[in-house]
């Protein structure tokens, strides 16, 4: 395991059995969150009626990302599964159940959704 700092984060890569890099990144505080573009692949485990959306992540912090969309099937309280550093096809793909605790209308007409990540 060795620590990368990467524009005020601290990355812990180690390599994985399965050959796959992981990154646990941190911030300086706990409370700090970073502008991050990670793409972000947003589904409903429970209805699959809506199509898996990836995103381009406008903000992320250790336990939750914020992207916009103009899906408007969100609502608060709605459970969803995230991979957040998504990759089409890549076995490495993590993911995470979360829930979405903010929606905000946007300037342009979207939405911004707010996810809470609650198990990794």
């Amino acid at each position: 395991m060795r620590k990368v700092a990467e524009g005020g984060l601290y990355h812990e890569k180690t390599d994985d059995r399965d050959g796959c890099h992981r990154s646990r990144g941190t911030t300086r505080t706990s409370r700090q969150s970073a502008r991050q573009d990670l793409k972000a692949a947003v589904s409903l485990p429970s209805d699959p009626k809506y199509k898996e959306e990836v995103q381009v992540t406008l903000n992320t912090s250790r336990d939750g990302l914020y992207f916009s969309t103009r899906a408007k099937h969100y609502h608060v309280g709605m459970r969803v599964s995230v991979i957040l550093g998504y990759t089409p096809n890549d076995r490495c793909n993590s993911t995470s159940l979360g829930k979405v605790v903010r929606i905000d209308r946007l300037e342009d007409g979207s939405f911004g959704i707010a996810v809470h990540i609650e198990m990794r």
